[in-house]
């Protein structure tokens, strides 16, 4: 019985649901797409400018979505939010500093 109550309990907790979840990633993973994609040219067109400030981006929010939507607990969920927090650290200081 505890196990069920604990099921109802995860899903009020989460306010959009799984169209959120899955939806978002969807939208991040287009993101990190398209930014490949511009990478490419950029770097096959000889583009002097700012070339990674979206990819940063795009994998600071495919980061954190993955360590606070995907894992909730344990050894896995510890990683995961070690590695968005210091991702998030290693990017703004990249963005901030260019």
């Amino acid at each position: 019985m505890k196990d069920s109550n604990m099921g109802e309990n995860q899903k009020q907790q989460e306010p959009f649901g799984v169209l959120w979840k899955h939806g978002f990633l969807i939208v991040i993973l287009c993101l990190l797409t398209w930014n490949i994609f511009l990478l490419i040219r950029m770097l096959k067109s000889g583009y002097s400018g700012e070339k990674y400030g979206n990819m940063v981006v795009v994998l600071m929010l495919l980061f954190n979505h993955a360590a606070f939507y995907y894992t909730s607990s344990g050894r896995w969920s510890k990683i995961m939010k070690t590695i968005a927090c210091v991702w998030t650290v290693v990017g703004c200081i990249y963005i901030f500093t260019r």
